[in-house]
């Protein structure tokens, strides 16, 4: 059991990094930033901590409810299946690049007038942290499912009692280590908002986090490319697109590029020129991969080489591993199985 729980808070803390996850930070960091300030211009550092602690509790519980819903109803096979569809990576692509342009300010995206109104008072502001929890889940399930998955196999090993309680114990775990930087980071805006000028670099790294979140987007519009086999995101047109966004973004960050109504000023700092050379190095760097091999945690990442080639099919593949195995032993040979995920 020390091991389960040990193996769900370690997938917790890795889902952070993947691009459902990560480009929340902001956005949450943001929330709160504004719930926490009051009409004086104080912060109410009560409020803040009773609004973290309902914001990770409602991503907790809704983990749990999808962990318990999941084990005892389409179990892990299902939850893979829908973070695989193409209809469904081809919403999240969609919402990534509608947050993304919202980031950079190119459109201002509010809630609607009902929710805004909810997120009003002491007893609205509760109600908001509510809806932000639900909507972070939401969007980060598409992310979070192959840990979901792999940690619902595991916990099926459990007999008895331990085959529902394990799911929900694992998922816990999970939510918990999923949102302990959320609450971490919920306590740092009143310290952000006393310090001189923090509203101009934070509208800085919400831009530049614009750009990673357009970027990400390709990776959910790859994933139905690759399901629906368009071919029309190979490798090379990936990693082009790729290369153009986190370019656009270096260029962005020293003031080159005007977009949206907060592009920074061309007098930059030194970690804001610094910020700007990495997007700009790792746009080479996809430049390069076009031709060339990249480490193994990019070739994860982006669609397999060579995409648009067709493979000739010089043997005859059969559909059954059973009548395979039967055919395989009255010949005397071996079993080739060729199993292909495509994303």
């Amino acid at each position: 059991m020390l091991q389960f729980l040990a193996t769900a808070f370690g997938a917790g803390l890795i889902a952070l990094l993947t691009p459902c996850v990560f480009p929340m930070i902001p956005v949450t960091l943001a929330f709160f930033t504004k719930q926490a300030t009051t009409k004086e211009g104080t912060v109410d550092s009560a409020g803040v901590v009773k609004l973290a602690l309902l914001y990770c509790a409602g991503i907790i519980g809704a983990f749990i409810l999808i962990g318990l819903g999941l084990a005892v109803t389409v179990g892990a096979s299902g939850a893979y299946r829908f973070a695989t569809h193409p209809i469904t990576n081809l919403g999240f692509a969609l919402l990534f690049v509608v947050f993304g342009l919202a980031m950079l300010d190119i459109f201002s995206l509010d809630l609607p007038p009902a929710l805004q109104g909810l997120a009003g008072g002491r007893k609205s502001g509760t109600l908001g942290v509510l809806v932000m929890g639900l909507t972070f889940v939401i969007t980060a399930f598409t992310c979070t499912a192959p840990f979901v998955g792999t940690l619902l196999i595991l916990a099926s090993k459990a007999q008895g009692a331990g085959a529902l309680l394990q799911p929900v114990l694992g998922m816990g775990v999970f939510a918990l280590a999923l949102s302990l930087p959320f609450f971490v980071l919920a306590l740092f805006p009143p310290l952000l908002a006393r310090l001189p000028r923090s509203g101009a670099w934070l509208s800085t790294v919400k831009g530049a986090m614009g750009f990673l979140e357009i970027a990400a987007a390709l990776k959910f519009l790859s994933n139905a490319d690759l399901a629906w086999k368009w071919r029309l995101l190979s490798r090379e047109v990936f990693l082009g697109i790729t290369a153009l966004i986190v370019v656009a973004g270096g260029l962005w960050l020293l003031g080159l590029l005007k977009l949206g109504h907060g592009t920074p000023s061309k007098k930059a700092p030194l970690a804001r020129k610094i910020w700007a050379g990495l997007f700009c190095a790792f746009g080479v760097y996809c430049l390069y991969g076009m031709r060339s091999g990249m480490d193994r945690l990019m070739e994860t990442y982006v669609p397999p080489y060579r995409l648009g080639a067709q493979k000739a099919e010089t043997l005859a593949w059969g559909s059954s591993v059973e009548k395979a195995l039967v055919l395989a032993k009255a010949e005397g040979k071996r079993v080739l199985i060729d199993f292909t995920g495509h994303t």
